[in-house]
C-alpha cells in the first residue's frame, strides 16, 4: 500500500504491481489505493479478465508473458 501511494502522490496515473498474483490481495489494493490497478496476465491467471475487472482493476497486460 505505502508503495502504491508513494507512486501515485509522485504522480502516476496508476499503480503496477507487476508481480501481484493474489486476488484477494488485488482486491484489497484496488479498494485501498483507490487509483487504476495494472495487472499482468499470463496463461493460466486469471481465470478471467472479468474477475480482474471486479476486483477494481482498471488494466490488464500480457507484455511480460513468455511465448
Amino acid at each position: 500500500m505505502a508503495r502504491g501511494r508513494a507512486y501515485l502522490a509522485a504522480g502516476a496515473d496508476c499503480f503496477y504491481p507487476i508481480t501481484l498474483r493474489d486476488p484477494a490481495t488485488i482486491g484489497r489494493l484496488a479498494r485501498a489505493l483507490k487509483a487504476p490497478i495494472n495487472i499482468n496476465v499470463r496463461a493460466g491467471f486469471p481465470p478471467s479478465v472479468a474477475e480482474l475487472e471486479a476486483l477494481g482493476v482498471a488494466r490488464v497486460t500480457t507484455a511480460t508473458q513468455i511465448t
